[in-house]
């Protein structure tokens, strides 16, 4: 690992981060983890080129997965992510937030979701080892919900932390 990680700055957090759609060209089996991840890094690479922190994987017209982390959205308070299968890493991350979402209470769906419903949800946000929970309040330059980190992402973060710390505590 070249470098510490650092928790991202918090006045950053609270305005949100943008994402663009980018067509998903992994091979078939994405749950195994490989080093085939030229389709990864490029579909980062344009988010980059686009100016902003997440690109949203799209394989016929269903939201998967980021390039380098796992995405969900919220429909009604319903916490909706992709079906673990091969068509998505199985992230250590997105298990851990479905746990807490459960444990606060909130429903959690596991379903494909179109990428024309994901448009209309009212929060999406990735999740990962380093993205923690990491809110997108645009999409393909247009507001998700109302352009501002959601109370279901700012809850999940929150007990993110929480949780981790305890973890790296030692329980």
């Amino acid at each position: 690992f070249a470098g510490a990680y650092h928790r991202p700055d918090q006045a950053r957090w609270e305005r949100g981060y943008a994402a663009i759609t980018v067509p998903d060209r992994r091979w078939a089996r994405v749950d195994i983890k490989s080093i085939g991840l030229l389709p990864n890094v490029l579909s980062q690479q344009a988010a980059v080129d686009a100016g902003v922190a997440d690109s949203l994987l799209v394989k016929d017209g269903v939201a998967i997965e980021g390039s380098h982390n796992n995405v969900f959205g919220v429909f009604d308070g319903v916490v909706t992510t992709h079906p673990a299968s091969h068509e998505i890493l199985h992230g250590v991350g997105r298990e851990f937030v479905m746990e807490l979402a459960r444990g606060m209470g909130m429903t959690v769906v596991e379903r494909a979701i179109p990428i024309e419903e994901m448009r209309g949800a009212d929060e999406i946000f990735f999740t990962g080892t380093t993205t923690e929970v990491r809110p997108t309040v645009e999409l393909d330059g247009k507001p998700v919900g109302d352009g501002a980190v959601g109370p279901v992402a700012r809850a999940l973060y929150e007990a993110f932390k929480t949780e981790a710390l305890k973890e790296v505590a030692g329980g």
